[in-house]
Formats: structure tokens, sequence, C-alpha cells
């Protein structure tokens, strides 16, 4: 599973692709985040729509300008076109 992959039981903060409300809400549920820790990826949809690839950009955007806290470990998850699926985990450095 995608959390076996990342080594850790929770993840701090997501970056989640808003192709739509359920596929941010999904991955959020599968990841344990809650609404707070997805609030930049539903505010981009709700803004903005699914741009395609560019949304983790911006959704990177807006969290740089409200960021979790330092050291927090998070993960980037993309989706694409005939399902394709990309994800990086990282911590948060300030």
């Amino acid at each position: 599973s995608l959390l076996d992959w990342l080594g850790r039981p929770s993840v701090g903060f997501g970056v989640i692709h808003p192709g739509s409300a359920r596929i941010i809400s999904d991955t959020a549920r599968a990841l344990g985040l809650d609404a707070h820790d997805t609030r930049h990826s539903t505010a981009t949809l709700a803004d903005e729509g699914n741009l395609g690839g560019v949304s983790v950009l911006r959704i990177l955007e807006r969290t740089h300008a409200e960021p979790p806290p330092a050291g927090a470990e998070g993960i980037t998850v993309a989706y694409g076109p005939g399902f394709a699926t990309a994800a990086l985990r990282g911590t948060w450095a300030a």
C-alpha cells in the first residue's frame, strides 16, 4: 500500500492533485488526512478547477503561503489521464 511505501503510519500534510472532490477525499482518507490537511487542494479545485499536471505546483504555492511546521512529513500525489499516478514523499523545510 501507499502507506507501506511511505514507511510511516501517518502523513503530516498532503499535496493532492485536484482532479475532483472525490479524488481529493478518497486520497485523503487513504492517507489518514482530514479536511484541514487537504484545504489547499480543495481550495484550488474550487477556485481554479483541475489545471492538469500543473495543479500540484499551484497547491505547493498555496502550501508555501501557509506552511506546515518545519520537519513535517508529507506527500504529493498526482493523477493523470489513463490513470497514471505519481507520488513523492518529503520533509517540509522552513
